[in-house]
């Protein structure tokens, strides 16, 4: 854990900006002192306040024998993802199983619906292997050094786009959301991560007509009277206790899950590339008195766009070997 001087600024958005100079800079694992056992419990306010459902899970496999198989599962709503690579013949079987452990389908564009997929893999025998499966708009896609697998049939699958997790005492399920594993293999596995995909809280109006706050980010738990420390434990409190999955009401359609922007041609919504610190159109507000309605001006129209992002030219590092020195690596135009 952090040190009570790093503490004080290791969440930057509690201070006004003068205390937090450019010099500053959030510590690496490996300058944090590690502890045996799982060490303190982070702050509330440094955890994610919203469920991610679309995630992707890599590991690095050295495998130094001919059998075996290795398994890649990742959760969604209760439904398992997963992915099966025999490492015999380098065989990759995707498939969908769901609460009741029955298998779901994959469904194409063209309505063709099949219960599993297969692919051949360069995962055969020992070698070096970095593997990724993902999850995400509806779609499984499975990476093997970097490159994409092709399937001898669909791998997207139909389903709401809001959905809740699930969990129950004979699956963890989205309390365990990604999961590697082998059966009968001989293979290290190392470099493990799980990476969620971006997204966008609904924001709505305040109810005040007045602009948004950087409370509006996070405080979409109504606790009369409270703050938003306060409501940032409350969704700490549900989001560490599956047995509330089911009744509350987090996870509901019209909390922060869901709003339309209506647009027409020639309009677009700008996006903010940091969604928990971006004012960006999802809170304009134009209107009479500067409420907030969809119809509104959300949009920047066509003509105003003089220009397009050509190069990526100040990617940096946290702190090493100098505060926010340039990433000359990550630098070159946009593809």
């Amino acid at each position: 854990m952090p040190s009570a001087i790093e503490r004080s600024w290791i969440n930057p958005k509690w201070h006004a900006e003068w205390w937090c100079p450019p010099y500053w800079s959030y510590p690496t694992p490996t300058e944090i002192e590690q502890k045996p056992g799982p060490g303190d419990a982070p702050y509330a306010e440094s955890l994610g306040q919203h469920w991610v459902d679309d995630l992707a899970v890599e590991c690095l496999a050295e495998v130094t024998g001919n059998q075996g198989e290795l398994l890649l599962d990742l959760v969604r709503a209760g439904v398992h993802h997963q992915c099966r690579i025999n490492l015999a013949d380098g065989v990759a079987r995707l498939t969908r199983i769901d609460t009741a452990g029955k298998p779901l389908e994959f469904l194409g564009d063209d309505d063709r619906a099949v219960a599993s997929v297969t692919a051949q893999t360069s995962v055969k025998g020992p070698g070096s292997y970095r593997l990724r499966l993902s999850n995400c708009d509806h779609q499984v896609l499975l990476w093997v050094n970097g490159s994409a697998i092709a399937f001898d049939g669909p791998t997207t699958y139909d389903s709401d786009d809001l959905v809740t997790p699930v969990w129950s005492p004979a699956d963890p399920g989205d309390l365990a959301p990604a999961g590697i594993g082998s059966h009968g293999a001989a293979v290290k596995l190392s470099s493990l991560r799980i990476l969620r995909d971006k997204y966008y809280i609904a924001v709505q109006d305040d109810g005040h007509g007045g602009q948004a706050d950087n409370n509006d980010y996070m405080n979409y738990i109504e606790i009369p009277g409270s703050t938003i420390r306060d409501e940032s434990a409350a969704i700490q409190a549900i989001l560490a206790n599956p047995e509330l999955w089911a009744t509350t009401d987090l996870f509901g359609r019209d909390n922060r899950r869901y709003v339309q922007f209506h647009l027409q041609a020639d309009q677009f919504l700008p996006m903010g590339d940091n969604s928990p610190q971006s004012f960006d159109g999802r809170f304009w507000r134009r209107g009479a008195n500067g409420r907030f309605n969809d119809e509104d001006h959300q949009y920047v129209e066509r003509d105003l766009l003089i220009g397009k992002a050509l190069l990526i030219y100040w990617p940096h590092t946290w702190n090493r070997p100098i505060p926010f020195f340039p990433n000359f690596r990550k630098m070159g135009p946009i593809r």
